[in-house]
């Protein structure tokens, strides 16, 4: 079994939650990011989960929907969209 870096539900729209939430996700950013480069260099999987959810209006092409762009993923990484599974 080979190892694979999953970035879980790294997206934009959780960093305009509050201010307190922005600082820790900005602070995580420069962890993942070192993660990523680790993954890529030992030419291992990064796998980038991303949540769908119509409630939260996260769905594909909106902006918080989004990675942000501090985040180091490439378009050659392996794109995984959840639906979530909160029911409401």
């Amino acid at each position: 079994m080979n190892p694979a870096l999953l970035v879980i539900d790294v997206q934009k729209a959780f960093f305009d939650l509050d201010p307190v939430t922005t600082q820790s996700l900005n602070n995580a950013i420069k962890y993942i990011n070192a993660a990523i480069k680790l993954f890529r260099e030992k030419r291992l999987p990064v796998i980038c989960v991303q949540r769908i959810d119509e409630g939260d209006n996260l769905v594909p092409g909106q902006e918080g929907f989004d990675t942000p762009a501090s985040m180091h993923v490439l378009p050659a990484d392996f794109p995984l969209r959840l639906r979530s599974a909160v029911i409401r």
